[in-house]
């Protein structure tokens, strides 16, 4: 496999997520800044995830496409994509 020296290996984007139980964003990296629970649906699809009591600043160990609002605790969530 040949990496064209253009593509970037970290994100180039990052804004902040508004949970919710039904919008979706492209896969991208997730880091909250107040911890808390946080539930997600993984980029590779299967049912979501709670990571229970997950630490400020501290990215999530799966790509996500969505941050739900029920179930989620977290606060200050931003993807980086």
């Amino acid at each position: 496999m040949t990496i064209d020296h253009r593509t970037p290996i970290f994100p180039t984007h990052a804004e902040t997520v508004t949970k919710s139980d039904s919008t979706t964003f492209n896969p991208s990296a997730i880091v909250v800044l107040v911890s808390g629970d946080i539930k997600v649906q993984p980029a590779g699809g299967g049912s979501p995830i709670v990571f229970s009591g997950w630490p400020a600043f501290v990215a999530l160990p799966v790509m996500c496409t969505m941050v739900y609002s029920t179930g989620t605790t977290a606060t200050g969530i931003i993807r980086s994509y």
